[in-house]
């Protein structure tokens, strides 16, 4: 029992070192030395608990999420319509979108880097399932009851909504009209 809860803190002690390292370098310039160096083991120690800087990056990346996964599966179980668990899910991402755009530039480096090595592509790809899930689960639900029409494929619209939804991510990552703490969709909506 003693050594699993050792290895738990040393498995957090790396992954907490790793969030900074990463942060403040972005992934493609930070190394499992420096972050060995911030989390105060060897670099040896690191590969006791990870096989690689990708598969910690992945793991990084996944235990982000992980909270708004359960947030999202929070609000997917809410005993409410189906669209006004979509309306809660889209003002989740909205809300959420200065916390998304400030980790964009590792966003960006992890497709990258996911397009090269396939534990991250799995991450991600597991990451975009589980929200494109929970999108045409209450599509489906909405076209059951009545709510919503049938003259859509929920699979393809959840497939457009989650897309939809990344493109606004990436397209607040990257606005350098607005000012700080807003973005070009609060100045879209002022002029509308």
């Amino acid at each position: 029992m003693a050594q699993h809860a050792a290895q738990s803190k040393h498995r957090r002690a790396i992954l907490q070192a790793a969030r900074i390292v990463f942060d403040a370098r972005g992934y493609a310039d930070a190394t499992v030395d420096e972050i060995a160096a911030r989390a105060r083991i060897s670099k040896g120690s690191i590969y006791n608990y990870f096989s690689s800087k990708e598969d910690l990056f992945a793991e990084l990346f996944v235990e982000t999420f992980q909270v708004e996964h359960a947030e999202v599966d929070r609000l997917a179980n809410e005993p409410l319509s189906a669209a006004e668990k979509l309306q809660r899910l889209l003002d989740h991402v909205f809300r959420r979108l200065e916390v998304f755009t400030r980790s964009g530039k590792l966003v960006m480096e992890l497709w990258a880097a996911a397009a090269k090595k396939a534990e991250l592509a799995d991450a991600m790809a597991a990451i975009h399932a589980h929200w494109r899930g929970h999108i045409r689960a209450i599509l489906d639900e909405g076209v059951e009851s009545g709510e919503f029409g049938t003259h859509f494929d929920p699979a393809v619209a959840s497939s457009l909504i989650w897309a939809t939804l990344n493109g606004i991510i990436v397209q607040a990552m990257f606005d350098r009209k607005a000012e700080v703490g807003e973005s070009s969709l609060e100045i879209g909506r002022a002029h509308v």
